[in-house]
C-alpha cells in the first residue's frame, strides 16, 4: 500500500478543492477545472501498489439514470479498494459532474471516455491538455450547467 490520505476522504478533498477554487461557492467554473482535477490528482491516497489502483477517468454523455433527458462531463478518479487477503474488493469513485440540459447538438456528440493512469505513459498534463483542447470542451464550456456536483461512492 502507499501511504497518503484514506480513500474515504477523497470526496472531501475534492469538495475541498472546488470550494476554494470557486470562492465558496461550489458551482466551479469550467475555466478552473483542469487546474482543479490537476491537484486532485497530486495528493496521494492510501491505495495498493499496482499500476491500476489509482486513475483518472474523463466521460460524457446522456445520463440514463438521471430523470428527463441530461448530458453529463466531468472526471472521476477511481481507486481499488482490497481485502486484507489482497484480492480486489470494489472500487471508490470521488469525482466532479456537470449537468446540463440536453439540446441536439449534445445529443448529436453522442458521449466518451478516457482514461489515464500514472503508468500509462502519458503525463497527467499531456492527458489534460489534450481533453482540454478536445471539441467537446469547447461545446460543453459555452454552456451554463443545470448542476455541478462532486461526490464519493463505492461501485
Amino acid at each position: 500500500m502507499s501511504h497518503g490520505l484514506p480513500i474515504e476522504a477523497a470526496g472531501g478533498a475534492l469538495r475541498g478543492l472546488v470550494q476554494s477554487a470557486s470562492g465558496g461557492r461550489g458551482d466551479l467554473p469550467f475555466e478552473e477545472l483542469i487546474g482543479t482535477i490537476r491537484k486532485f490528482a497530486e495528493i496521494s491516497f492510501d491505495v495498493p501498489a499496482t499500476d491500476d489502483a489509482d486513475g483518472l477517468l474523463f466521460q460524457y454523455g446522456r445520463a440514463g439514470w438521471l430523470p428527463g433527458s441530461a448530458f453529463v462531463f466531468g472526471f472521476v478518479r477511481q481507486f481499488e479498494i482490497v481485502g486484507q487477503d489482497g484480492d480486489h474488493e470494489c472500487f471508490s469513485q470521488a469525482g466532479i459532474e456537470y449537468r446540463f440540459p440536453m439540446d441536439a447538438d449534445l445529443e448529436a456528440v453522442g458521449g466518451g471516455v478516457s482514461w489515464w493512469f500514472p503508468g500509462s505513459g502519458t503525463s497527467l498534463d499531456s492527458w489534460l491538455d489534450e481533453i482540454g483542447s478536445g471539441p467537446i470542451w469547447g461545446l460543453v464550456s459555452r454552456r451554463l450547467p443545470s448542476g455541478v456536483i462532486v461526490s464519493q461512492e463505492m461501485v
